[in-house]
């Protein structure tokens, strides 16, 4: 985990030192949360989109999403909102979900 400046010209200070991770074994979704799935969470919690989630950036905003890409993966979904959606995900369902750790994400990958 971590970086070797040697092979990546971008580095920082918070990726030194390259180093091994022993990760005890877990189970990552094979798919993206869709825009679909997203919206029953938001349904469901009355969550408010958050701040800046109706901007037209690109043409993806919240309202865009809805009308044109419930099959899409939901972007522009903070790290807080997606942590919700998946302590709501595991209330709806019964089964331990979360985000990946760094570590998890990069093997991964």
């Amino acid at each position: 985990m971590g970086t070797d400046p040697a092979k990546d010209d971008v580095v920082f200070d918070s990726e030194y030192p390259q180093h091994v991770v022993t990760l005890d074994a877990f189970q990552i979704g094979m798919f993206p949360v869709t825009v679909a799935e997203y919206a029953c969470f938001v349904r469901s919690t009355r969550r408010s989109v958050p701040p800046g989630f109706d901007n037209d950036i690109s043409g993806v905003s919240w309202k865009t999403q809805l009308r044109e890409r419930l099959d899409h993966p939901v972007v522009q979904v903070s790290w807080y909102d997606a942590a919700a959606y998946a302590q709501w995900l595991s209330e709806q369902t019964g089964q331990a979900w979360r985000l990946p750790t760094e570590a998890e994400w990069e093997k991964a990958a």
